[in-house]
Protein backbone atom coordinates (compact mmCIF):
# COMPACT_ATOMS: atom_id res chain seq x y z
CA UNK A 1 0.00 0.00 0.00
CA UNK A 2 1.31 3.42 -0.82
CA UNK A 3 2.19 5.86 1.96
CA UNK A 4 -0.31 8.57 1.05
CA UNK A 5 -3.25 6.18 0.97
CA UNK A 6 -2.21 4.86 4.38
CA UNK A 7 -2.07 8.43 5.68
CA UNK A 8 -5.50 9.24 4.23
CA UNK A 9 -6.97 6.06 5.69
CA UNK A 10 -5.55 6.95 9.11
CA UNK A 11 -6.80 10.55 8.90
CA UNK A 12 -10.26 9.43 7.82
CA UNK A 13 -10.40 6.96 10.71
CA UNK A 14 -9.43 9.72 13.18
CA UNK A 15 -12.07 12.08 11.75
CA UNK A 16 -14.74 9.42 11.86
CA UNK A 17 -13.87 8.37 15.42
CA UNK A 18 -14.05 11.99 16.50
CA UNK A 19 -17.50 12.25 14.90
CA UNK A 20 -16.25 14.71 12.33
CA UNK A 21 -16.20 14.45 8.59
CA UNK A 22 -13.26 15.77 6.63
CA UNK A 23 -13.93 19.16 5.13
CA UNK A 24 -14.93 18.98 1.49
CA UNK A 25 -12.07 19.86 -0.83
CA UNK A 26 -12.00 23.47 -1.91
CA UNK A 27 -10.39 24.99 -4.95
CA UNK A 28 -6.90 26.29 -4.31
CA UNK A 29 -4.61 28.49 -6.32
CA UNK A 30 -1.51 26.52 -7.28
CA UNK A 31 1.36 27.39 -4.94
CA UNK A 32 4.44 28.78 -6.62
CA UNK A 33 7.01 26.95 -4.50
CA UNK A 34 7.93 23.34 -5.17
CA UNK A 35 9.08 22.75 -1.60
CA UNK A 36 6.95 22.27 1.48
CA UNK A 37 6.82 25.36 3.68
CA UNK A 38 9.36 25.69 6.49
CA UNK A 39 10.27 22.45 8.18
CA UNK A 40 7.05 20.69 7.19
CA UNK A 41 7.32 16.92 6.98
CA UNK A 42 3.97 16.60 5.24
CA UNK A 43 1.78 18.76 3.06
CA UNK A 44 -1.87 18.48 2.07
CA UNK A 45 -3.41 20.72 -0.59
CA UNK A 46 -6.88 20.52 -2.14
CA UNK A 47 -7.72 21.20 -5.78
CA UNK A 48 -11.50 20.92 -6.22
CA UNK A 49 -12.15 17.14 -6.05
CA UNK A 50 -8.48 16.15 -5.72
CA UNK A 51 -5.97 16.21 -2.90
CA UNK A 52 -2.19 16.49 -3.12
CA UNK A 53 -0.54 14.78 -0.18
CA UNK A 54 3.20 14.70 0.48
CA UNK A 55 5.01 12.88 3.26
CA UNK A 56 8.63 12.11 4.05
CA UNK A 57 9.88 8.59 4.44
CA UNK A 58 13.53 7.78 5.00
CA UNK A 59 14.43 11.38 4.11
CA UNK A 60 12.72 11.15 0.75
CA UNK A 61 9.54 13.02 -0.20
CA UNK A 62 6.65 11.11 -1.78
CA UNK A 63 3.74 13.10 -3.20
CA UNK A 64 0.49 11.71 -4.54
CA UNK A 65 -2.72 13.01 -6.03
CA UNK A 66 -5.87 11.33 -4.78
CA UNK A 67 -9.61 11.44 -4.42
CA UNK A 68 -11.83 9.50 -2.11
CA UNK A 69 -15.58 9.41 -1.86
CA UNK A 70 -17.44 8.74 1.35
CA UNK A 71 -20.99 7.48 1.79
CA UNK A 72 -23.05 10.54 2.73
CA UNK A 73 -24.86 8.69 5.53
CA UNK A 74 -22.25 6.39 7.08
CA UNK A 75 -19.16 8.46 6.15
CA UNK A 76 -17.48 5.17 5.17
CA UNK A 77 -15.13 5.31 2.21
CA UNK A 78 -16.77 3.95 -0.94
CA UNK A 79 -14.01 4.43 -3.50
CA UNK A 80 -10.55 5.99 -3.55
CA UNK A 81 -7.92 6.54 -6.22
CA UNK A 82 -4.31 7.56 -5.74
CA UNK A 83 -1.62 8.31 -8.34
CA UNK A 84 2.06 9.14 -8.17
CA UNK A 85 3.91 10.71 -11.08
CA UNK A 86 6.98 8.54 -11.75
CA UNK A 87 8.24 10.22 -14.90
CA UNK A 88 7.25 12.80 -17.46
CA UNK A 89 4.85 10.35 -19.13
CA UNK A 90 4.05 7.77 -16.48
CA UNK A 91 1.99 7.51 -13.31
CA UNK A 92 1.33 4.54 -11.06
CA UNK A 93 -1.14 4.11 -8.29
CA UNK A 94 -4.05 2.25 -6.81
CA UNK A 95 -7.79 2.15 -6.96
CA UNK A 96 -9.43 1.10 -3.69
CA UNK A 97 -12.90 -0.38 -4.04
CA UNK A 98 -15.33 -1.69 -1.41
CA UNK A 99 -16.11 -5.28 -0.51
CA UNK A 100 -19.16 -6.89 -2.08
CA UNK A 101 -17.77 -6.95 -5.61
CA UNK A 102 -17.11 -9.94 -7.84
CA UNK A 103 -13.30 -9.87 -7.66
CA UNK A 104 -13.05 -12.52 -10.39
CA UNK A 105 -14.58 -10.04 -12.87
CA UNK A 106 -12.75 -7.27 -14.70
CA UNK A 107 -12.64 -3.61 -13.70
CA UNK A 108 -13.24 -1.21 -16.60
CA UNK A 109 -12.21 2.45 -16.58
CA UNK A 110 -13.71 5.13 -18.80
CA UNK A 111 -13.13 8.83 -19.25
CA UNK A 112 -16.31 10.61 -20.29
CA UNK A 113 -17.71 7.36 -21.71
CA UNK A 114 -14.58 6.36 -23.68
CA UNK A 115 -12.82 3.15 -22.62
CA UNK A 116 -9.49 3.72 -20.92
CA UNK A 117 -7.23 0.86 -21.94
CA UNK A 118 -7.76 -2.85 -21.38
CA UNK A 119 -9.78 -4.17 -18.43
CA UNK A 120 -7.98 -4.31 -15.09
CA UNK A 121 -8.00 -7.01 -12.44
CA UNK A 122 -8.24 -6.90 -8.67
CA UNK A 123 -4.84 -7.32 -7.08
CA UNK A 124 -5.77 -8.13 -3.48
CA UNK A 125 -8.27 -7.38 -0.75
CA UNK A 126 -7.46 -6.34 2.82
CA UNK A 127 -9.17 -4.49 5.68
CA UNK A 128 -9.89 -1.17 3.87
CA UNK A 129 -11.16 -2.82 0.67
CA UNK A 130 -9.92 -4.32 -2.60
CA UNK A 131 -7.04 -2.90 -4.64
CA UNK A 132 -6.60 -2.52 -8.37
CA UNK A 133 -3.14 -1.46 -9.58
CA UNK A 134 -3.04 1.51 -11.96
CA UNK A 135 -0.34 2.25 -14.55
CA UNK A 136 -1.04 5.23 -16.79
CA UNK A 137 0.97 6.49 -19.75
CA UNK A 138 1.25 10.10 -20.95
CA UNK A 139 -1.79 9.85 -23.22
CA UNK A 140 -3.97 8.59 -20.38
CA UNK A 141 -2.70 11.31 -18.04
CA UNK A 142 -3.48 13.96 -20.68
CA UNK A 143 -6.99 12.51 -21.12
CA UNK A 144 -7.54 12.59 -17.35
CA UNK A 145 -6.44 16.24 -17.27
CA UNK A 146 -8.96 17.15 -19.99
CA UNK A 147 -11.79 14.86 -18.91
CA UNK A 148 -14.91 15.51 -16.91
CA UNK A 149 -15.26 12.20 -15.03
CA UNK A 150 -13.48 8.90 -14.56
CA UNK A 151 -15.98 6.03 -14.45
CA UNK A 152 -15.08 2.78 -12.70
CA UNK A 153 -17.28 -0.11 -13.84
CA UNK A 154 -17.35 -3.29 -11.77
CA UNK A 155 -19.68 -6.20 -11.07
CA UNK A 156 -21.34 -6.77 -7.71
CA UNK A 157 -21.37 -10.16 -5.98
CA UNK A 158 -24.98 -10.45 -7.16
CA UNK A 159 -23.89 -10.12 -10.82
CA UNK A 160 -25.31 -6.61 -11.18
CA UNK A 161 -23.16 -3.89 -12.79
CA UNK A 162 -21.97 -1.11 -10.49
CA UNK A 163 -20.44 2.18 -11.60
CA UNK A 164 -18.50 4.71 -9.56
CA UNK A 165 -17.90 8.19 -10.95
CA UNK A 166 -14.87 10.23 -9.92
CA UNK A 167 -15.09 13.87 -11.06
CA UNK A 168 -11.88 15.06 -12.69
CA UNK A 169 -12.36 18.73 -11.80
CA UNK A 170 -9.07 19.92 -10.32
CA UNK A 171 -7.12 16.84 -11.45
CA UNK A 172 -4.86 18.72 -13.89
CA UNK A 173 -3.74 21.28 -11.29
CA UNK A 174 -3.34 18.64 -8.58
CA UNK A 175 -1.37 16.29 -10.84
CA UNK A 176 0.93 19.08 -12.04
CA UNK A 177 1.51 20.17 -8.43
CA UNK A 178 2.34 16.61 -7.44
CA UNK A 179 4.82 16.33 -10.32
CA UNK A 180 6.48 19.60 -9.28
CA UNK A 181 6.75 18.56 -5.64
CA UNK A 182 8.20 15.14 -6.54
CA UNK A 183 11.16 16.77 -8.33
Amino acid sequence: MQIALAIQIALTAVWLQAGQAPAPPAAAAPPTSTTPPGEATSVQENYDNWTVLCARKDGKRLCTVSQQQLDKDTRQRVVAVELTEVGPTKATGSLLLPFGLAVSKDVALEIDGAALGPPLHFRTCFTPGCLVALNFDGTTIANLKRGGALAVRVTGDNGQPIAFSLPLKGFASAYDRTAALNK
